[in-house]
């Protein structure tokens, strides 16, 4: 082969050399800067779309009220991604101690949350604006003001020692027995009449009757008669046997040595007496003992 060949041939060897050389600089510089700017990304700080924490309060109570207006309710606010999304977005304030109270049945609702810096805000529905030192009561669906705890005496620094009240024992009234009133006996029968609590209560010979709201006992030697108001109708026992309901009080008298009683019926007067009814009368003088 021609010495010009070989040497052309190199040159152009050489050549090639230097250009793969150069080219693969090229390539390794170009992949450590992409590795870099992956390395070291720079990312922009999204900032928060709201300028303060009433602002992000206002803004949510608008939307709750929204939320109640176009979907008919609270039903579905625990769901609603606008919700989520402005809550998340006061999170970002850094806030604490959030609370939310929604009554679905009431459609009334309060939410509240302490800042940073230790400043309480409250929104509900029933003031316009954001409240300031209130929060969501944990039993009630409102904005409540926040008790101010005086510190008692003592020494500067210390937290007062908090002592429970004592607790007021419950009191269970004592039953009250019934209060003998009247007692009487008419041959072999004992008729007793106890007050209980305002209620009259009649023991014939130890079996007990009633409770009546009223009860009157009448009697001689051989004769007693009752006169009792039971559930607001009038009723008459004469010697065991009982009459009744009237609607009119009766009067239960002698009439000489015979127990008896009167009263009125469709505004007319009658007379009960030794099993005879005597009437009517449109007025008891005409009622004669001897006809």
């Amino acid at each position: 082969m021609d010495k010009k060949i070989i040497i052309i041939l190199s040159i152009i060897l050489v050549s090639l050399m230097g250009v793969v050389f150069i080219v693969s600089l090229l390539i390794n510089n170009n992949k450590k800067q992409t590795q870099e700017v992956v390395e070291n990304p720079i990312v922009e700080e999204e900032g928060n779309v709201f300028s303060d924490i009433p602002t992000a309060l206002s803004s949510l109570k608008s939307l709750i009220d929204n939320i109640k207006i176009t979907q008919g309710g609270y039903q579905y606010i625990n769901d609603n991604e606008e919700m989520i999304s402005a809550v998340n977005a006061i999170k970002e304030f850094k806030v604490s101690n959030m609370k939310s109270n929604v009554d679905k049945d009431k459609q009334i609702f309060c939410f509240s949350l302490t800042s940073k810096e230790g400043k309480n805000f409250c929104i509900d529905n029933l003031n316009e604006q954001v409240l300031e030192e209130f929060t969501c009561s944990s039993k009630s669906t409102s904005c409540v003001v926040v008790p101010v705890v005086i510190p008692s005496e003592g020494v500067e620094g210390e937290i007062p020692e908090i002592v429970p009240e004592e607790e007021v024992p419950e009191i269970i009234p004592e039953e009250q027995e019934p209060i003998l009133k009247q007692e009487v006996t008419v041959g072999e029968t004992v008729i007793k009449r106890y007050d209980d609590e305002g209620k009259q209560v009649i023991y014939i010979n130890d079996k007990e009757y009633g409770p009546y709201e009223e009860a009157y006992i009448i009697y001689k030697e051989t004769d007693w008669g009752l006169l009792l108001l039971y559930q607001g109708s009038w009723y008459v026992d004469i010697n065991g046997k009982v009459t009744g309901p009237y609607t009119e009080r009766p009067v239960v008298e002698f009439y000489g040595e015979d127990l008896g009683y009167s009263y009125l019926k469709d505004g007319k007067y009658y007379v009960s007496l030794n099993n005879e009814t005597y009437g009517p009368y449109d007025d008891l003088v005409e009622f004669n003992i001897n006809n």
